[in-house]
């Protein structure tokens, strides 16, 4: 734990280094606390060891690696031009708003939801217009609600879409995505898909791209994605987009030049190269990771199931866990966090960010060393019990 935290902190983590007091344990951003693989490591090293570090093209082979990595994903028949890179998929993101939309265009999104995906629309000037994803079996999109929503919204030009969904854990199943996508082909919107977390997935659930295979319309959809999470690179800044439709590409390729935002660099590459052309040993990685999560979820879902004031929803994907907390000391899960922070050292997300129903719960991160996430339960139960949150 204290090599970990020396190092991280050592090493500027956004993480670690934000706080006065050394004893906080940081379970708040999406940034884990698990080696990245060493076969990265070594890519890094001999890379360097060339000591040439001018202007780098992006290789070709990391294209045809991404579309060996998609069929895995049961997404065929992508072709090279269909992948566009970017610096991260946020940035990606807000280039596909600025450029694929129409003037006063808004967008559909179903919260509670990862805050920069309204954040980044709503400072571009884009209304943003939210569908409370209902809680009932396991969570659900009210497709009623949201065709009524489109119908009276003509200005209504895209729906954001977060596979699977952070904050709540959701993989999206195939018959879901086909009703979106039918709705998206009736009223001719946009389609966005930010999939970052799609390689984690849990418990052997089946995990659908808006691009698999089976969905036979193509048009007007476009797919985020990034190693970032999968592999805890992201500080490094790469990430790439997919799409079929040639217009879109063409808007987004204009979109890039104009942004200056279509070049890697030198590591960014060398990571993106190591990890889509050993696909092998990639995958080895990401199953030893599943597995730590699943373990840790585990330890989680038994740690608190004595607390009758805490409702875990069950994630199916990536190492982020949505928390109620019931009958709270507190107003809103923005005092939960500041309570645990200062009194019981540990820090979380607050959930009211994440607009919805997020006032009462909070988002923990547990892809962490099972030392960390079991010190910081412990802090959690004790608040808990003390009646302080």
């Amino acid at each position: 734990m204290d090599k970990l935290r020396k190092t991280r902190v050592a090493t500027s983590s956004k993480k670690w280094g934000r706080y006065k007091s050394s004893e906080i344990l940081p379970l708040w951003i999406a940034d884990m606390d698990i080696k990245s693989p060493e076969f990265l490591e070594k890519s890094f090293i001999q890379r360097a060891k060339q000591n040439y570090f001018g202007y780098t093209d992006i290789s070709e082979k990391i294209k045809l690696g991404i579309i060996e990595w998609y069929k895995y994903k049961f997404v065929n028949l992508l072709q090279k031009d269909n992948i566009l890179f970017c610096n991260s998929v946020l940035h990606g993101y807000s280039i596909i708003l600025q450029t694929c939309l129409p003037k006063n265009g808004s967008i559909i999104v179903f919260t509670p939801l990862y805050p920069p995906l309204m954040k980044i629309a709503e400072d571009l000037g884009i209304e943003v217009i939210e569908i409370p994803i209902v809680k009932e079996e396991n969570y659900r999109i009210d497709f009623k609600l949201l065709e009524k929503t489109i119908k009276e919204n003509s200005e209504i030009s895209a729906i954001t879409l977060c596979n699977p969904h952070n904050p709540i854990g959701k993989v999206w199943s195939g018959d879901v995505l086909s009703q979106i996508i039918n709705l998206t082909k009736k009223y001719t919107l946009l389609l966005i898909s930010d999939e970052i977390h799609s390689d984690l997935i849990l418990d052997g659930n089946r995990f659908y791209s808006i691009l698999d295979t089976s969905f036979s319309y193509k048009n007007k959809m476009v797919v985020l994605h990034s190693p970032a999470k999968t592999f805890n690179v992201a500080g490094l800044k790469a990430s790439f987009m997919i799409t079929r439709d040639q217009s879109l590409q063409k808007k987004l390729v204009e979109g890039l030049k104009k942004n200056f935002a279509s070049e890697l660099d030198i590591f960014s590459i060398t990571m993106m190269e190591a990890i889509y052309t050993n696909i092998k040993d990639s995958y080895s990685y990401i199953n030893s990771i599943i597995q730590r999560i699943e373990q840790n979820y585990r330890y989680l879902e038994t740690a608190l199931k004595k607390q009758s004031r805490c409702e875990i929803v069950k994630s199916q994907a990536s190492f982020l866990v949505w928390i109620k907390v019931k009958d709270s000391a507190c107003n809103n899960s923005s005092e939960i966090r500041e309570v645990l922070r200062e009194k019981y050292a540990m820090d979380i997300h607050e959930g009211t960010i994440f607009r919805g129903e997020g006032k009462n719960y909070i988002r923990m991160n547990i892809g962490c060393p099972k030392e960390l996430l079991e010190r910081a339960i412990s802090q959690f139960i004790t608040a808990l019990e003390n009646e302080a949150i």
